[in-house]
């Protein structure tokens, strides 16, 4: 591979997310900032599998990123 488009990215940005809610429990664990509150593992993989649902890889590199921050922008304020 000589270069990241937006189908790689996609799948590497999927095989993280899958590491983060496997993790979840673990990553509650050590939370400790800003307080030891044990949901930053369950914040992290309801983010990250929400942004999984509702994207697609069929995009250039930048138009992925930049839909993957669009979208985990949206999703964030309707979980608090």
């Amino acid at each position: 591979m000589r270069e990241i488009d937006g189908r790689w990215l996609y799948y590497m940005f999927l095989a993280g997310t899958r590491k983060v809610v496997a993790n979840r429990e673990r990553l509650n664990r050590i939370n400790v900032f800003p307080v030891r509150d044990g949901d930053t593992g369950a914040n992290m993989a309801f983010t990250l599998s929400a942004v999984v649902e509702r994207i697609r890889p069929n995009r250039p590199y930048k138009q992925m990123l930049d839909r993957i921050a669009e979208t985990a922008r949206t999703v964030i304020p309707a979980h608090r």
